[in-house]
């Protein structure tokens, strides 16, 4: 044989074994074969067997595509059926196994399992007194099998990772949440049975001592009734005539924050009313009336406003109050609600002359931080008399301003210009009682209150038009707060009436149609009338919810996404 036949011999082999490797490399996929797997049987029906008894057989894999399957039920008789049905037509012992095949990939036998036939099959049922909600701290539950028949052994699996074997077990949940309990008897002849039960552990609400300030919170109401808000002011009697005592309603129950003035700072000496109090950038803006009885020449009440800090300590202080105020004259001068605007506020307020005096009028009077008249009011005359009692303003993009407030019986919603000349038809809104005012875009407002016992949700434009599918109504409920999630939802926040109080209630709707997105949520925190007052969302897209009992005090409750009661 000569040199070149050998080269070319061996050259040939050494291709062909780089072809090979070549060709199983690019033809082999990559595999997902089973990793494990097990099976179980069940009795489809009942009786000793004693004509025959039909198994079903179901495995658990985990891993592999496109199965086949091989099953041997030890009688000499097989299926290739992924969840089998086989009949035994004498009582005895059988060897029972599978084996699982998929192209590419090895065949996995799982393990065989003995099968007895000649037993009754067991029936799971699980008894017990169990509520359909468990609240904390009364987690502890009781579970029986005793009802369960022709079993041997017991497995319960309470739903939170943890077991037991026994017939009768108690648990203790250490979490909220919702858990299906499974109870899994096995018979004599190894088959078994099951039963579930679903149990509910709702977390515990937060009813906070009085010693809780609510203020950190940023709570913001304006109401009609100075004791409905978060803050309620009056002059006490008992102190120095400069003395302010201001009672955090909701954030400090029963006590008081105590403002001293230096003599000759202020006019105060008479009643007070406190009517809107907003957290700001700065601490805080309080407006109201005042009896300003020291100024011989005004025995009207003035508007009353000052800006506290953060501290609840005095930062800026009229002097003298806002009486006589440009263009309105010497009525009884009343603030009602106010904003930040243009690094300064906007408060707004109306005007009683009393009986047989002009109409009531209401007005809009720009000032500074430090609460200096920033331009004359801006008055509103009517020609019949109204109150101005819970009004919500926001600016709008356009550098106006839209409205919504009581006038009289009714309630109106206004688009204003700048200089506040109405800018569209007024809108009549009837006995609605606004709480909230949200801006959505320029062109969109969600209003927020209730209406003759039900709450209620408009969906505004600038014009005050109804959106197609609005406005929505709850009925039993009053609605006080919202805001527009992260999700694009409208979260709103009030209380819902259960026939003889009031719990805490939340709702969340879509944007588009007033749809209820998710089921509406109220929360049982006992048997007195208790209601919310603020919403907040937290980073996880959860919810912060504030409120207040017929007592003063403070309640907090935390929730999911869904507000659903979380710890």
């Amino acid at each position: 044989m000569s040199y070149k036949f050998i080269l070319f011999i061996s050259l040939s082999a050494a291709l062909s074994a780089l072809l090979l490797v070549r060709c199983d490399y690019a033809t082999t996929p990559d595999l997902n074969c089973v990793e494990t797997a097990s099976f179980e049987f069940f009795r489809v029906d009942t009786g000793l067997c004693a004509g025959g008894c039909t198994y079903r057989f179901q495995a658990t894999i985990a891993g592999g595509d496109n199965l086949n399957y091989t099953w041997n039920f030890g009688d000499n008789e097989t299926s290739d059926a992924e969840i089998p049905e086989h009949s035994y037509d004498a009582p005895g012992t059988y060897q029972v196994s599978l084996v699982i095949s998929q192209d590419a990939c090895t065949n996995f036998v799982v393990p065989a399992q003995t099968l007895t036939i000649g037993f009754p099959a067991p029936a799971a049922k699980i008894t017990s007194t169990i509520p359909a909600v468990y609240t904390f701290p009364n987690t502890t539950v009781q579970f029986d099998a005793g009802m369960s028949t022709n079993g041997v052994s017991y497995m319960w699996d309470f739903g939170d990772g943890a077991t037991s074997t026994t017939t009768a077990p108690s648990h203790t949940y250490t979490r909220s949440d919702t858990f299906m309990v499974v109870l899994k008897v096995t018979g004599q002849g190894n088959d078994t049975d099951r039963d579930t039960l679903w149990v509910r552990v709702e977390p515990k609400t937060f009813l906070l001592t009085s010693n809780i300030d609510a203020a950190q919170f940023e709570w913001v109401v304006c109401t009609d009734e100075a004791t409905d808000g978060s803050f309620n002011a009056a002059i006490s009697t008992s102190v120095a005539m400069h003395t302010l005592k201001i009672t955090r309603t909701g954030a400090v129950n029963g006590a008081a924050t105590v403002i001293d003035y230096p003599a000759g700072s202020a006019y105060i000496n008479g009643a007070q009313n406190v009517y809107c109090a907003r957290k700001t950038a700065a601490g805080y803006i309080i407006v109201g009336n005042v009896e300003n009885t020291l100024n011989p020449s005004d025995v009207n009440t003035d508007i009353f406003c000052l800006t506290l800090k953060p501290d609840f300590s005095i930062q800026s202080f009229p002097n003298p109050l806002f009486d006589n105020i440009p263009g309105v004259g010497n009525g009884n001068e009343t603030g009602r609600f106010v904003i930040e605007h243009e690094g300064g506020f906007l408060i707004a307020g109306d005007q009683d002359f009393g009986s047989g005096g002009p109409p009531k009028r209401f007005y809009y009077l720009k000032v500074t931080n430090s609460l200096a008249k920033s331009g004359n009011a801006v008055v509103r005359s009517e020609s019949t008399t109204f109150e101005q009692r819970r009004i919500q303003v926001i600016a709008a993009n356009d550098n106006g301003f839209v409205v919504a407030g009581k006038k009289g019986t009714a309630t109106f919603f206004v688009r204003l210009d700048a200089d506040f000349n109405p800018a569209g038809t007024e809108r009549n809104l009837g006995s609605f009682v606004p709480s909230d005012l949200i801006r959505v875009d320029n062109n969109t407002y969600l209003l927020i209150g209730s209406d003759s016992g039900s709450g209620k949700v408009y969906k505004l434009d600038a014009s005050g038009n109804d959106y197609p599918g609005w406005p929505v109504s709850i009925p039993n409920a009053v609605l006080n707060k919202g805001l527009i999630t992260s999700k694009g939802l409208l979260a709103v926040a009030g209380g819902i009436s259960n026939g003889s109080a009031y719990r805490p209630y939340l709702t969340q709707l879509r944007l588009t149609n007033g749809a209820a997105a998710v089921p509406a949520q109220h929360y049982p925190v006992g048997a007195a009338s208790r209601r919310l007052y603020y919403v907040a969302q937290t980073r996880d897209d959860g919810f912060i919810l504030g409120g207040e009992d017929e007592t003063g005090q403070m309640l907090l409750i935390r929730t999911n996404h869904l507000g659903e009661l979380i710890e």
